[in-house]
């Protein structure tokens, strides 16, 4: 009988280097007498010592309770039918193992080398996408959760190099806002030797950018919007603030050429991406205006060029939790719980009142001086620009500041500036609060003062009214200092160097304040500085430690 060739059920060790089709001769009964055809025909040793990689999902028993949360549309809304009022998935107290730790059971699934391993160990990464999910999801919600937690129980980041590359970037913004946990992580993996939270993010920096292929630009997505976005913050966390302005570019291309800012391209998309991208566009409008304060006309002509065409009135996300978003069905989100959604949108819309995106329908920001004779725009200004001026500024700033105030009044108890003294949630949620709460309310003070500080600059303003928004500017130093002050220092440090920024950027208007020596609103204004300054020095002290 003639022997027989097909693909074996195993490759021999030399086509597995190769990573060629193994031809097996299997006509023979005992296995040492098998040979490759590939091996005979080089004259190599045809031997299968190499262990055999397990196929297949991992195994249930490793699966994680986050991935109970990513069944099928179709499970999903069956469970809905059969069961009365809203389907509630179960999150963990605490944010589970998302990989397995054992490293004989990591190796059964050792693949292709993933670009992670260039980076860190399988334990290390884990540790980190546990902190990316239960510390900065609330304000970086760049994935779709159920959905990320299953790609993550299911080794995606060995297999597929964009998502590879998509989570590198989000274990250097992680590691940027962590520098209490950087010698922890150096721990969990000694072979993680950088000196300096700056040298591991330069790293998935280079890794990123040496694995892109040449078509890597022909097809646009969410992660690879993601990228830039993460990075860009990571050396802003640090301090590096120039760097945000590069990776900026490129996410503001990627996300324009996703078409998140047109609501036509919507259509199409299931409600997973749907949000995705409209989180993405808000994402990166709320990058912009961190990046333009610097900047002396930080509200120019120049926000019009960059925003003109965006409908961003009716780009707001979806006020649900991820894990109540399926592809083809919107679960109720239980009034017991508010969305961290809430808290999402109320940051963007109290940095749309520093540098706005949306028309104000009351106030227009711009103005002609006369009637240039050509069609007007969505701003009402004329297209060919030579007769376009800017609106008197006192009215414009004061209706942000009201609106500043209407935002967060309208938050839930749970992103209140007072902590709720009620029955607590679990560890894991009780902590996306107060994440979400820390930034909105820094970030609203932080705006709130550079408004005033605009106003009072206005030459139009009268010397009472002058004097009027100086003491508002220091009851806004006083609530900014009471807030930080029931906050601990861990919490604080999460957020790198850019809620420092905030807080000291705050703090230093008081230095033009026009005080009488010796008075009362003199000796408070010392005060707080000290206080300031104490506060900023801790914070300084610990993200110098790494």
């Amino acid at each position: 009988m003639s022997s027989t060739k097909q693909r074996a059920s195993q490759a021999c060790d030399a086509c597995r280097q190769r990573r060629i089709r193994c031809q097996v001769d299997i006509s023979h009964d005992d296995e040492s007498d098998r040979i490759c055809g590939r091996c005979r025909l080089a004259n190599l040793p045809c031997t299968f010592n190499m262990p055999m990689k397990r196929r297949g999902p991992p195994a249930k028993k490793r699966r994680t309770s986050f991935q109970s949360v990513s069944k099928s549309d179709a499970e999903q809304l069956e469970a809905a039918e059969t069961t009365s009022g809203a389907i509630s998935p179960r999150f963990p107290d605490v944010v589970p193992a998302l990989l397995p730790e054992d490293d004989n059971e990591q190796q059964c699934y050792a693949g292709p080398a993933s670009l992670i391993s260039k980076f860190c160990s399988e334990p290390l990464f884990n540790a980190l996408m546990q902190d990316y999910i239960g510390l900065l999801y609330p304000v970086l919600p760049v994935v779709h959760l159920p959905t990320f937690v299953s790609d993550l129980g299911n080794y995606r980041h060995r297999i597929d190099q964009d998502f590879g590359r998509f989570v590198l970037a989000l274990c250097a913004v992680t590691i940027s806002v962590r520098p209490d946990r950087f010698v922890d992580f150096k721990k969990i993996d000694p072979d993680f030797s950088f000196s300096t939270r700056l040298q591991a993010i330069d790293c998935v920096q280079s890794i990123i950018n040496k694995t892109k292929p040449p078509d890597y630009y022909d097809h646009s997505t969410v992660e690879k919007w993601a990228i830039p976005l993460c990075l860009g913050r990571a050396y802003a966390y640090l301090g590096n603030r120039k760097a945000i302005y590069y990776h900026f570019s490129e996410g503001h291309a990627l996300m324009q050429d996703l078409g998140c800012h047109r609501t036509s391209t919507y259509a199409s998309l299931d409600h997973v991406e749907a949000q995705l991208r409209k989180k993405a566009f808000w994402l990166t409008a709320i990058t912009y205006t961190h990046v333009r304060p610097e900047d002396p006309w930080w509200d120019s002509l120049r926000d019009r060029l960059v925003f003109e065409e965006y409908q961003a009135s009716e780009l707001f996300p979806l006020i649900l939790d991820d894990e109540y978003i399926t592809r083809g069905a919107l679960l109720e989100q239980p009034h017991t719980r508010p969305s961290l959604m809430v808290g999402f949108m109320a940051l963007a819309l109290i940095n749309n009142c520093l540098v706005s995106i949306m028309r104000d329908p009351a106030v227009s920001l711009f103005s002609t001086t006369t009637d240039c004779g050509s069609d007007r725009d969505s701003l009402g200004a004329c297209t060919c620009g030579r007769h376009i001026v800017p609106s008197p500024l006192a009215g414009l700033l004061r209706s942000r500041l009201s609106t500043l105030d209407r935002v967060v009044a309208d938050l839930p108890l749970e992103l209140g500036p007072h902590k709720p003294l009620g029955p607590s949630l679990d560890q894991a949620r009780s902590l996306q609060y107060e994440t979400m709460r820390l930034n909105l309310h820094i970030t609203y003070r932080w705006v709130q003062s550079l408004l005033i500080e605009r106003l009072i600059s206005l030459s139009g303003i009268g010397s009472e009214d002058r004097a009027d928004l100086w003491d508002m500017l220091q009851n806004v130093c006083a609530e900014l200092l009471m807030f930080v002050k029931q906050m601990t220092q861990e919490v604080l440090v999460l957020h790198g160097t850019s809620l420092s920024y905030k807080i000291r950027q705050t703090a230093a208007s008081l230095l033009d304040h026009p005080f009488l020596p010796g008075s009362a609103a003199s000796n408070r204004a010392q005060e707080q500085i000290k206080a300031f300054a104490d506060i900023l020095a801790s914070l300084d002290a610990m993200h110098a430690k790494s």
